[in-house]
C-alpha cells in the first residue's frame, strides 16, 4: 500500500497545458530560446492540444501526481534536442521525481544525452514514449530510460512488459472521454505506462524498482501479435 500523503511529482515535457483543461499544476514554463531554459509562466497554452491529453492521462491516476508542466513542442509538434535538454535540467530543479516525455527525436545530440544522464544519475525515473515498431527514437533509445509505447491489448489500468527489444512497455491507447479521435499511439500509451507508475508504485522508489513493480504487475508478457 502506498502512503497517505504521498504521491508523485511527475514533469510532463511537452507542448503546454490548456488552462480549461482545470488540472491543478505546481510550477509550468515555456522554452526560451534565446536563453536556453525554461522561463517559468503562470500559464502555458497548449496549440496543439497534444500535451493536454497527456497529462489528463496522467492525472487521471487513482493517485494523482503533483504536476510540473514544461512546453518544448510547437504547434506543429516540434522540438530541438536543446530545447528538451533545457527542460529535462528545469525538472530536475523542480524535484521531480518522474519526467515523462511523449515524445521522440531523430537524432542524438551530446546535449540531450548529458540532460538525460544527470536526471538518472539524480535518481530521477525518465519514461519517454518509443514507436511500438521500427527504429527507436531519443531519449527513448537512451540506456537507463524507460521506453514505453502503445498496445492495444491493454485495458486503461493494464500495462504489458514488452521486453528488451525495442519499447520495453506497453499501456492503454485510449484517450481520456471528450477526445475526438478516442484511440491514440505511442505518446498516449506511453502517458498510461507512467499513470500505472503513478497508481500502484511507491512515490520514491528507485528506477530499478519501478521496473521490477512493473514487470510485476504487467498484465500481459511478450510482445503484441498483429496479423497481416
Amino acid at each position: 500500500m502506498i502512503e497517505s500523503g504521498h504521491r508523485w511529482r511527475v514533469a510532463i515535457i511537452d507542448s503546454g497545458l490548456d488552462p480549461a483543461a482545470g488540472l491543478p499544476v505546481l510550477a509550468q514554463g515555456r522554452l526560451d530560446e534565446e536563453a536556453g531554459r525554461i522561463a517559468q509562466q503562470e500559464a502555458v497554452d497548449d496549440a496543439s492540444g497534444h500535451g493536454t491529453r497527456v497529462a489528463r492521462v496522467i492525472a487521471s491516476a487513482s493517485r494523482p501526481p503533483a504536476l510540473l508542466i514544461a512546453q518544448v513542442l510547437d504547434a506543429k509538434g516540434r522540438a530541438t534536442p536543446a530545447g528538451v535538454a533545457a527542460a529535462l535540467r528545469w525538472a530536475c530543479d523542480q524535484d521531480a521525481r518522474i519526467i515523462h516525455l511523449s515524445l521522440g527525436l531523430s537524432a542524438d545530440r551530446a546535449v540531450l544525452s548529458q540532460a538525460v544522464s544527470d536526471a538518472l544519475r539524480a535518481g530521477v525515473l525518465v519514461v519517454a514514449s518509443a514507436p511500438a515498431r521500427g527504429a527507436m527514437s531519443w531519449p527513448a533509445r537512451y540506456p537507463g530510460v524507460l521506453s514505453a509505447t502503445g498496445d492495444a491489448r491493454c485495458a486503461p489500468d493494464q500495462i504489458s512488459a514488452l521486453g528488451e527489444q525495442g519499447a520495453q512497455f506497453g499501456g492503454c491507447v485510449l484517450r481520456p472521454p471528450g477526445m475526438q479521435e478516442p484511440r491514440g499511439g505511442a505518446s498516449i500509451g506511453a502517458a498510461h505506462v507512467t499513470r500505472f507508475i503513478v497508481s500502484h508504485v511507491r512515490p520514491g522508489s528507485t528506477p530499478a524498482q519501478v521496473r521490477s513493480d512493473l514487470v510485476a504487475r504487467a498484465s500481459f508478457h511478450g510482445r503484441e501479435r498483429r496479423s497481416g
